[in-house]
């Protein structure tokens, strides 16, 4: 594998989840945006050089990550839901 700064990798990688989030509310957007951004920061360089490799080889995501963007996603909804602010 080339050898890549692990935040350009990260960049790369949130380019797919923005897209991902892109119909979402927008302060929805923002939230699960920021914890991916956190999430994507706490993996190891190897999980980020293959999530960069299968988003080359297919533009799309590892599911692991797919299912923390689904997971942020419906954590956010709970906490809206519980405030009354939905």
């Amino acid at each position: 594998m080339e050898n890549i700064d692990r935040e350009d990798i990260v960049s790369n990688l949130m380019v797919l989840v923005q897209m991902q989030t892109a119909k979402f509310p927008r302060p929805k957007k923002l939230a699960v945006d920021r914890y991916m951004r956190t999430f994507l920061r706490s993996l190891t360089k190897y999980e980020l050089e293959i999530a960069n490799q299968v988003y080359k080889n297919s533009f799309s995501l590892v599911p692991d990550i797919e299912f923390k963007i689904n997971q942020a996603s419906e954590g956010y909804d709970r906490f809206m839901a519980k405030r009354g602010w939905v």
